[in-house]
């Protein structure tokens, strides 16, 4: 009897990635802050109350932009990539307060500082040679005082995730998430690089607010029952150390 052979996994190299994000980009509907960002941005308004500028690290197509706006800050978009760039300057083209979207390295030649830098789901798909320098920028582009707030999936079983492709007999995670954070490590990470974490918590974008008629009922049930609603996000606040 033959014994199965192992899929190997995909090494994602930055071309296969941007590759990846080129076709994504055809289905704006499945990205994050596409479905959840009204719930992002109403629940980090307590740590954004009163700052002036925001910035939005690794925006993506820019769907995150008006929510945040709505707050009343000023709004920046920054993305490593070119065409993310171009979509969100497009997509918010005319929004009050939005202060346009620049590509990481012109905003660090630049030294902008922000009073707010948000990541959003943005730190799970970092290979090892790019997380120092993606956390290097995050604290250069935080303002005396600023505040930092990363999101990413808490401790997902990226197994759970994995898909095969039959042309090049290869798995990899159904959103090119190359690792698993939670908050020990994400706090460590961030402590070793220069960022103070004042809390960490999990949480629930997906959950419906409380307002909406029996929402809170039905979650006191759950918690009566022993059956609490998952946290499957994990939210870090942090500050740069002086």
């Amino acid at each position: 009897m033959t014994e199965p052979q192992p899929y190997p996994a995909m090494q994602w190299t930055d071309a296969l990635a941007a590759r990846y994000w080129r076709w994504q980009a055809q289905f704006p509907d499945q990205y994050f802050t596409h479905r959840f960002g009204a719930l992002i941005a109403r629940q980090l308004r307590p740590w954004l109350k009163g700052r002036r500028s925001v910035l939005d690290y690794g925006c993506g197509l820019g769907f995150l932009e008006p929510h945040l706006a709505a707050l009343g800050m000023e709004v920046s978009a920054t993305d490593i990539s070119p065409e993310a760039v171009a979509a969100a300057n497009a997509r918010n083209h005319g929004i009050a307060g939005f202060r346009g979207a620049v590509l990481l390295d012109e905003l660090l030649a630049a030294e902008r500082r922000y009073d707010a830098v948000i990541s959003i789901e943005v730190i799970e798909h970092l290979a090892d040679e790019h997380l120092d320098g993606f956390l290097d920028a995050l604290r250069r582009l935080l303002a005396p005082g600023g505040v930092a707030i990363i999101t990413t999936p808490h401790e997902e079983d990226l197994r759970a995730a994995e898909i095969y492709c039959p042309a090049c007999n290869h798995v990899f995670h159904r959103w090119q998430h190359l690792r698993s954070w939670s908050g020990p490590s994400l706090t460590a990470a961030l402590a070793a690089r220069g960022l103070a974490v004042e809390r960490v918590f999990a949480t629930d974008f997906a959950r419906a607010p409380w307002r909406q008629p029996g929402g809170a009922v039905k979650r006191m049930a759950k918690r009566l029952l022993g059956r609490a609603p998952a946290a499957p996000h994990l939210v870090c606040i942090a500050r740069g150390v002086l």
